[in-house]
């Protein structure tokens, strides 16, 4: 039994029970409670990505996510890549949306390159091309609940520029 509700003189059967029963539920609540909004927060998110699908289909310098109407989205992030100039082009657009304090990050890590994975696995870093490339020309944009469409105009606007400039 934990010392502080022994302290207090709780018994080991009202702190098993609490440990059991209370403590487990509190979580499932909150899920519960999660679930719930859970059709919301994927229509807002579905919005959100297909504005930015919106503001940025022109731009060539870029590929889209998108998904068979058939399979749907989650849009968890909207992930973009950076068609050409690999890696250091990618980055020179990721410092332009920093420094104009837009947060991104690369848009997936290539798994073989990871150090438990390349080391357990004797991975090497060439042995999966498309994975590395993956990694080395996406960007995570921002998308988040409440998100309005002047910040992501504003986001489409500064990577439009960054693109140009980088």
């Amino acid at each position: 039994m934990g010392t502080a509700f022994a302290a207090q003189g709780i018994s080991n059967i009202l702190y098993t029970w609490l440990v059991a029963v209370v403590l487990r539920e509190a979580p499932s609540r909150v899920g519960l409670a999660q679930m719930a909004k859970l059709d919301g927060l994927l229509e807002e998110r579905k919005r959100l990505a297909e504005y930015y699908t919106e503001l940025l289909s022109e731009v060539a310098e870029i590929a889209l996510p998108g998904a068979p109407e058939k399979c749907g989205h989650t849009y968890q992030s909207y992930v973009i890549r950076v068609v050409q100039g690999g890696m250091a082009k990618r980055n020179q657009v990721m410092e332009s949306l920093d420094a104009l304090q837009i947060q991104t990050r690369p848009g997936t890590h290539a798994v073989h390159r990871l150090g438990y994975y390349a080391h357990k696995y004797e991975l090497k870093p060439g042995q999966f091309p498309v994975a590395a490339a993956c990694e080395d020309t996406t960007i995570t944009l921002p998308l988040f609940p409440g998100m309005t469409e002047a910040q992501q105009q504003f986001v489409a606007a500064s990577l439009k520029k960054a693109l140009g400039s980088a």
